[in-house]
Protein backbone atom coordinates (compact mmCIF):
# COMPACT_ATOMS: atom_id res chain seq x y z
CA UNK A 1 0.00 0.00 0.00
CA UNK A 2 1.38 3.40 -0.90
CA UNK A 3 2.25 5.32 2.39
CA UNK A 4 0.83 8.40 1.18
CA UNK A 5 -3.12 6.45 0.68
CA UNK A 6 -5.54 5.52 3.00
CA UNK A 7 -6.67 2.84 0.51
CA UNK A 8 -5.15 0.31 -2.05
CA UNK A 9 -5.73 1.26 -5.73
CA UNK A 10 -6.80 -1.36 -8.24
CA UNK A 11 -3.45 -0.66 -9.82
CA UNK A 12 -1.47 -1.06 -6.61
CA UNK A 13 -2.83 -4.45 -6.25
CA UNK A 14 -2.39 -5.73 -9.09
CA UNK A 15 1.70 -4.62 -8.79
CA UNK A 16 1.34 -6.21 -5.65
CA UNK A 17 -0.10 -9.66 -6.96
CA UNK A 18 1.88 -9.77 -10.38
CA UNK A 19 4.82 -7.49 -9.56
CA UNK A 20 4.91 -5.11 -12.05
CA UNK A 21 2.63 -2.63 -13.97
CA UNK A 22 -0.57 -4.17 -15.39
CA UNK A 23 -3.10 -2.62 -17.07
CA UNK A 24 -6.90 -3.32 -18.22
CA UNK A 25 -7.98 -3.54 -21.80
CA UNK A 26 -11.26 -3.18 -22.42
CA UNK A 27 -13.00 -5.79 -25.42
CA UNK A 28 -16.26 -5.74 -26.33
CA UNK A 29 -17.42 -9.13 -26.94
CA UNK A 30 -20.68 -8.38 -28.66
CA UNK A 31 -22.77 -8.95 -25.43
CA UNK A 32 -26.16 -7.10 -24.70
CA UNK A 33 -28.14 -7.43 -21.45
CA UNK A 34 -31.98 -8.15 -20.40
CA UNK A 35 -32.65 -4.39 -20.45
CA UNK A 36 -31.59 -3.47 -23.97
CA UNK A 37 -32.99 -6.99 -26.04
CA UNK A 38 -36.04 -7.14 -24.88
CA UNK A 39 -35.90 -9.36 -21.69
CA UNK A 40 -36.84 -6.69 -19.73
CA UNK A 41 -37.01 -3.54 -21.46
CA UNK A 42 -35.15 -2.37 -24.25
CA UNK A 43 -33.93 1.23 -23.47
CA UNK A 44 -30.97 0.42 -21.34
CA UNK A 45 -30.37 1.68 -17.96
CA UNK A 46 -27.91 4.36 -16.31
CA UNK A 47 -24.75 2.14 -16.26
CA UNK A 48 -24.23 1.52 -19.99
CA UNK A 49 -24.15 4.39 -22.72
CA UNK A 50 -26.05 3.32 -26.02
CA UNK A 51 -22.74 1.33 -26.80
CA UNK A 52 -22.14 -0.42 -23.23
CA UNK A 53 -20.16 1.35 -20.06
CA UNK A 54 -16.29 2.42 -21.09
CA UNK A 55 -17.09 1.55 -24.72
CA UNK A 56 -14.86 4.46 -25.98
CA UNK A 57 -11.77 3.79 -27.99
CA UNK A 58 -12.49 -0.07 -28.40
CA UNK A 59 -12.54 -1.68 -32.17
CA UNK A 60 -16.04 -3.37 -32.38
CA UNK A 61 -14.51 -4.32 -35.77
CA UNK A 62 -11.98 -6.60 -34.30
CA UNK A 63 -12.48 -10.12 -32.40
CA UNK A 64 -11.55 -10.22 -29.04
CA UNK A 65 -7.91 -11.51 -29.72
CA UNK A 66 -7.40 -8.43 -32.14
CA UNK A 67 -8.53 -6.40 -29.56
CA UNK A 68 -6.37 -7.06 -26.91
CA UNK A 69 -3.97 -7.12 -29.59
CA UNK A 70 -4.40 -3.79 -30.48
CA UNK A 71 -5.16 -2.37 -26.34
CA UNK A 72 -1.57 -3.95 -25.57
CA UNK A 73 0.63 -1.72 -27.43
CA UNK A 74 -1.77 1.15 -26.88
CA UNK A 75 -1.15 0.71 -23.36
CA UNK A 76 2.76 -0.07 -23.59
CA UNK A 77 3.16 2.87 -25.48
CA UNK A 78 0.85 5.11 -23.15
CA UNK A 79 1.65 3.28 -19.39
CA UNK A 80 4.53 0.85 -19.91
CA UNK A 81 2.58 -1.36 -19.04
CA UNK A 82 3.81 -5.25 -19.36
CA UNK A 83 1.11 -7.21 -18.55
CA UNK A 84 -2.29 -7.01 -19.21
CA UNK A 85 -5.49 -7.61 -18.04
CA UNK A 86 -8.82 -8.05 -20.77
CA UNK A 87 -11.41 -6.32 -19.19
CA UNK A 88 -14.78 -7.85 -21.03
CA UNK A 89 -16.67 -4.37 -20.06
CA UNK A 90 -19.69 -3.58 -22.40
CA UNK A 91 -23.03 -5.04 -21.26
CA UNK A 92 -23.61 -8.01 -18.78
CA UNK A 93 -20.30 -9.93 -19.91
CA UNK A 94 -22.11 -13.54 -18.82
CA UNK A 95 -25.24 -13.21 -20.61
CA UNK A 96 -24.60 -15.84 -22.45
CA UNK A 97 -24.50 -19.66 -22.78
CA UNK A 98 -21.76 -21.12 -20.87
CA UNK A 99 -20.02 -22.36 -23.79
CA UNK A 100 -20.13 -18.83 -25.61
CA UNK A 101 -18.28 -17.40 -22.44
CA UNK A 102 -15.58 -20.37 -22.34
CA UNK A 103 -14.73 -19.56 -25.66
CA UNK A 104 -14.48 -15.76 -25.84
CA UNK A 105 -12.89 -15.86 -22.35
CA UNK A 106 -10.58 -19.06 -23.40
CA UNK A 107 -9.62 -16.45 -26.98
CA UNK A 108 -8.31 -13.69 -24.39
CA UNK A 109 -6.40 -16.24 -22.25
CA UNK A 110 -4.42 -17.53 -25.22
CA UNK A 111 -2.97 -14.13 -25.97
CA UNK A 112 0.68 -13.42 -24.80
CA UNK A 113 1.00 -11.15 -21.57
CA UNK A 114 -2.89 -11.44 -20.91
CA UNK A 115 -2.64 -12.26 -16.90
CA UNK A 116 -6.44 -12.16 -15.77
CA UNK A 117 -9.86 -11.21 -16.86
CA UNK A 118 -11.91 -8.58 -15.17
CA UNK A 119 -15.87 -9.10 -16.33
CA UNK A 120 -18.28 -6.74 -15.93
CA UNK A 121 -21.91 -8.18 -15.36
CA UNK A 122 -24.95 -7.71 -13.65
CA UNK A 123 -26.32 -10.01 -10.56
CA UNK A 124 -29.04 -11.61 -12.47
CA UNK A 125 -27.19 -12.36 -15.21
CA UNK A 126 -25.17 -15.23 -13.15
CA UNK A 127 -27.33 -18.25 -12.95
CA UNK A 128 -25.92 -21.33 -11.32
CA UNK A 129 -23.92 -22.84 -14.40
CA UNK A 130 -22.33 -19.71 -14.88
CA UNK A 131 -21.64 -19.52 -11.37
CA UNK A 132 -19.87 -23.08 -11.73
CA UNK A 133 -18.17 -22.18 -14.98
CA UNK A 134 -16.60 -18.82 -13.21
CA UNK A 135 -15.50 -20.86 -9.81
CA UNK A 136 -13.50 -22.97 -12.68
CA UNK A 137 -12.13 -20.30 -14.85
CA UNK A 138 -11.21 -18.61 -11.50
CA UNK A 139 -8.95 -21.79 -10.48
CA UNK A 140 -7.36 -21.03 -14.03
CA UNK A 141 -6.56 -17.48 -14.01
CA UNK A 142 -6.56 -13.95 -11.93
CA UNK A 143 -10.57 -13.10 -11.67
CA UNK A 144 -12.47 -10.19 -10.97
CA UNK A 145 -16.49 -9.60 -11.27
CA UNK A 146 -17.23 -6.21 -11.47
Amino acid sequence: MNNSKRYNTFSDELKRVFGCKVQRISVDAGFTCPNRDGSLDTEGCIFCGGHGSGSYGIRRDLNVVAQLEDGKEVMRRKYRASQFIAYFQSYSNTYASVDCLRELFSQALVVPDIVGIVIATRPDCLPEEILEYLAELNQQTYLWLK
